[in-house]
């Protein structure tokens, strides 16, 4: 099988040049010459074997097997960086901090997470090592995060979550006293609901009993006094007892 992409056929004949493919027949039918046709090399122009020119031949073999080989390298290369993707993918699921990238040790280049060394030695020519290197801590890393940065985020998360613990413990307090704020209030104008009654009626009894003087000159009920004088104290101390039962919830539910 020939390798070399310059051959053509060539006519001994007549001198022509024709494409690989081209029969004497045709050639022959055609051109009207039976001239025999040779392989005709291109590039050392002149007429080669059927084997094909052994200069050109080499030549071919040495860009194939250089072909083969780069092609096996790229395929190294992206096994290798598919290797890394994956450990930074692995990495970055339980990690809180970014992805940190990589520097070669000699130049000092700064280079993406997965750049391997390979592809660094056939782009940059360097054979210096990459190793995951954190600019924010300045270090070299052994792994795709920073163990400073995470620490620095694990401990940023810690103190969030523990401001929302005493928020959340806060706003729970601030309920409870509400409702117990409330529960107070509650009772409180329970109690007091007898004795405001009786502060507003109590005084309209004694108003109504007092009418006898003005109507008659004179109490005309028996036990008219003895009743305005109950009702005037029961006024008095049920008036008295408000604030009281106020100071006694202040003391006891309060606290």
């Amino acid at each position: 099988m020939l390798l070399a992409n310059k051959y053509s056929m060539k006519c001994k004949e007549c001198g022509n040049l024709f494409s690989r493919d081209y029969s004497l027949d045709k050639h022959i039918e055609k051109d009207h010459c039976d001239g025999p046709l040779c392989l005709w090399c291109g590039t050392c122009n002149a007429y080669a074997p059927e084997t094909g020119c052994e200069a050109c031949e080499e030549k071919a073999r040495e860009a194939e097997e250089k072909k083969q080989k780069q092609e096996a390298r790229l395929r190294e290369i992206e096994a290798k960086k598919r290797i890394i993707q994956q450990r930074i993918k692995e990495a970055k699921k339980s990690a809180l901090s970014a992805v940190i990238k990589k520097k070669c040790r000699s130049d000092g280049g700064i280079y993406a997470a997965d750049y391997t060394d390979e592809e660094h030695h056939d782009r940059e020519m360097c054979d210096g090592p990459l190793d995951f290197y954190c600019e924010i801590c300045s270090s070299f890393q052994a792994g795709p995060i920073c163990g400073a940065c995470e620490q620095h985020a694990l401990d940023a998360r810690k103190r969030a979550e523990e401001r929302e613990r005493l928020r959340k413990e806060r706003e729970r307090l601030e309920r409870l006293e509400r409702e117990r704020q409330e529960k107070r209030q509650r009772a409180f104008q329970r109690a007091v609901m007898i004795p405001t009654y009786a502060v507003l009626v109590l005084p309209l009894l004694c108003m109504a009993l007092m009418t006898q003087l003005f109507i008659f000159g004179e109490f005309v009920m028996p036990y008219t006094i003895q009743v305005l004088i109950i009702l005037i104290f029961s006024a008095i101390v049920a008036a008295v007892s408000i604030p009281v039962i106020g100071v006694f919830f202040d003391d006891t539910v309060g606290n």
